[in-house]
């Protein structure tokens, strides 16, 4: 599975009001999210995020510091993490989602899901059981 939890083609394919643009900055602008979402003139920045279990390993130091940096300034960003696992033995199996503001970023590197209060969260067993209304809602919040 992607790094980023193959969330960018699902959040197109089911918010299609939304028009997406995926950020590649390689060596440009490390930091920078992985999308830039507008509706009805609403602008936000979305990075996506996947893990197994609470830590957020793959949030780097840039990218937390250009969530605050940009939520000083007014900005709107998420961080949304889909948690997804298979059965062991001691634990089941999940695949949830959760939506985080930008300016929580630090507490996320730090303390991974329990460290910050989502917007929102689905618990389910992945994309088909997601809110998807509830989720455009959140993002629109």
């Amino acid at each position: 599975m992607a790094s980023d939890g193959n969330l960018r083609p699902i959040f197109r394919q089911y918010l299609t009001d939304i028009f997406w643009t995926s950020i590649e900055t390689g060596s440009t602008g490390r930091g920078i999210p992985d999308s830039f979402g507008i509706i009805d003139s609403f602008t936000f920045w979305a990075e996506f995020k996947i893990t197994e279990a609470n830590a957020l390993s793959t949030l780097f130091a840039e990218q937390v510091a250009w969530h605050l940096r940009y939520a000083r300034c007014g900005g709107i960003s998420f961080i949304i993490v889909r948690q997804r696992c298979e059965a062991g033995p001691r634990r089941e199996a999940r695949d949830n989602l959760y939506i985080f503001r930008g300016r929580e970023a630090a507490k996320l590197k730090a303390s991974g899901l329990k460290g910050a209060k989502p917007l929102g969260s689905w618990i389910g067993t992945g994309p088909a059981s997601w809110d998807w209304p509830g989720i455009q809602s959140c993002l629109l919040k």
